[in-house]
């Protein structure tokens, strides 16, 4: 058993030669990086597509669980409350996700997505004592200034459209609590038990959405199948479990500064997949925005994360 070790209430965590929650992270941003062309390249309604992927989510977690009787025995009603508002944000972040990739650009929504970081580390200084400097500030504006180019660049272009970023913009506050609600719950339970009542609880919201949108889930083809089932078992089930195990041993900074990656790999794989070429604009735009959200990070780092194996 791995745990952080504080140096004091202040200073955050202290560095550690463990690399596994490193390669944990990279792992899942490898995964999500390709999540939206796997999306996207479907013939699903978005909100259909997305009650596939919670569901084979659900299925898959479960046989895990009924296999390992440790974990089976945790499963209870308290078990289930703090899985609630992780999976209430998961399941809105998961509606928002699809919707907006089938309404604009992959690049337009990991890019837009890429915003995160930022919003991360200030909401950090109130709930993780990670301390963001006010002086920060200016270079959020830096990153809106370039998100602002790319959404504008792309105006007009094949395959965007302003309801699409809209809706990217509001995936990205649904991320972000379903990001900080995991960290939090992560001092309660372990990874494979938060995963489990988190995916079942949007799972649920998913379905209600779709009851009171009045969609039914009609059966995709199998080649749909199958990638939604894909979707499921790597990005979503591997990679959310990955993620989530890794909370405990590094910073939300840490963590969130790494997720950077995910728009770069979306954006090439989209292009090299999908046709979706990347213009001179965009291409700054998207630059500006990383650049702006760097010097966030920088200023606002806390020392890296050291992971101690606890006594016993």
């Amino acid at each position: 058993m791995w745990r952080p070790v504080r140096r004091d209430s202040c200073d955050g965590m202290v560095a550690t030669r463990d690399t596994r929650p490193y390669a944990a992270v990279w792992a899942c941003v490898a995964m999500w990086g390709f999540s939206g062309i796997l999306v996207k390249s479907t013939d699903v309604a978005p909100l259909v597509a997305s009650f596939y992927r919670l569901w084979f989510g659900v299925a898959l977690l479960w046989s895990a669980t009924l296999l390992r009787g440790r974990t089976r025995q945790t499963l209870r009603w308290q078990w289930l409350k703090l899985c609630a508002f992780g999976g209430l944000f998961f399941g809105v972040h998961q509606i928002l996700f699809f919707e907006s990739l089938e309404a604009t650009r992959v690049a337009n929504v990991q890019i837009i997505a890429s915003l995160q970081p930022a919003v991360v580390a200030f909401l950090a200084a109130r709930f993780f004592d990670e301390p963001v400097p006010w002086h920060a500030l200016p270079f959020l504006g830096v990153a809106i200034v370039g998100i602002a180019v790319v959404v504008m660049s792309t105006s007009g272009l094949p395959g965007v459209h302003p309801y699409g970023d809209a809706l990217a913009i509001a995936n990205l506050f649904a991320f972000v609590g379903y990001f900080l609600a995991s960290k939090r719950i992560r001092d309660e339970l372990g990874a494979a038990e938060y995963i489990t009542g988190m995916t079942t609880v949007a799972a649920l919201v998913l379905s209600l959405t779709l009851l009171f949108a009045g969609q039914a889930p009609t059966p995709p083809s199998l080649r749909d199948a199958l990638i939604l089932f894909t979707i499921a078992a790597l990005p979503g089930t591997l990679g959310h479990t990955l993620m989530t195990w890794a909370h405990p041993h590094l910073p939300a900074f840490t963590i969130s500064t790494t997720i950077l990656a995910v728009p770069v790999i979306s954006a090439v794989a989209a292009d090299y997949f999908l046709g979706e070429t990347l213009g001179a604009a965009q291409v700054l735009g998207g630059a500006i925005a990383l650049f702006g959200v760097g010097l966030i990070l920088r200023r606002s780092a806390s020392p890296p994360a050291v992971v101690a194996p606890t006594e016993g």
